[in-house]
């Protein structure tokens, strides 16, 4: 049975957030992350770094606030197809932020987004599924339908693409894909 082989399937492609659309996203985040409420707060940081850096959700999810170096703006991460760690500069803005949540939040250690549970009273670390939960409503409460995780990875690869002014290989290396015809989705 080795020559049975199953179909190729095509990836269908995932528009991010137009340019309307992110200026609205762009504008929630910023009211998030100004509330007084830390779920709010957790929620705004976790879809700009999202957007910001074309991490796979799982990517975002799984970082440790040890992971970050404070003063030389670099996140440290485990990329989905290398298994190895490696250095995500950020910058100072996006750093700022996470400063600031992380005040706000008053710890120092273990995951970055963690789900607060009242019935345990446990922080957990956020699942996939929950982030999921958060962005599709944050898509919803400012009209934008069928918003997920993986959509800000489509614009924020997009955005490199364009920075890099088509460079398949400069972007590669900010998405973390292994290949350029991974790429070529976006």
């Amino acid at each position: 049975l080795s020559f049975i082989q199953t179909p190729k399937v095509e990836n269908k492609k995932v528009p991010g957030p137009n340019e309307k659309e992110f200026a609205l996203l762009r504008d929630k985040f910023l009211e998030l992350e100004s509330s007084k409420n830390y779920i709010d707060k957790r929620n705004g940081l976790l879809c700009l770094i999202l957007s910001m850096t074309a991490f796979r959700v799982s990517e975002a999810l799984s970082l440790n606030i040890e992971d970050i170096d404070f003063e030389k703006s670099i996140l440290s991460i485990t990329r989905k197809g290398k298994r190895l760690n490696q250095e995500f500069y950020i910058g100072k803005k996006l750093l700022s932020k996470i400063k600031n949540f992380l005040i706000f939040d008053k710890r120092i250690e273990g995951p970055l987004f963690i789900n607060q549970d009242k019935v345990k009273a446990v922080n957990n670390r956020l699942s996939r599924v929950s982030a999921y939960r958060i962005i599709k409503s944050i898509g919803d409460s400012i009209g934008i339908e069928n918003l997920h995780p993986h959509k800000f990875r489509h614009f924020s690869a997009t955005e490199a693409k364009e920075a890099n002014k088509g460079n398949i290989h400069e972007t590669i290396k900010f998405t973390g894909h292994i290949t350029p015809e991974q790429m070529g989705r976006y």
